[in-house]
């Protein structure tokens, strides 16, 4: 019975161990194509994104 769980705990060492670099690998793949694909955005002047006008133009 000892053997039989020794074994069983081996396993699931293995396969605890297989999943941690599975996910290493896959979470390095998806790291590099983020790279490529850079986001931009557009800087806007907080008046602007509001859409009012700011205290020096309406005064």
């Amino acid at each position: 019975m000892r053997e039989k769980d020794r074994e069983l705990a081996r396993r699931r060492r293995r396969r605890k161990k297989a999943k941690k670099l599975k996910a290493k690998e896959t979470h390095e793949q998806i790291e590099q194509t983020t790279v490529t694909k850079k986001k931009t955005t557009k800087r806007r002047k907080p008046a602007e994104s509001k859409g009012t006008k700011s205290k020096e133009e309406s005064e």
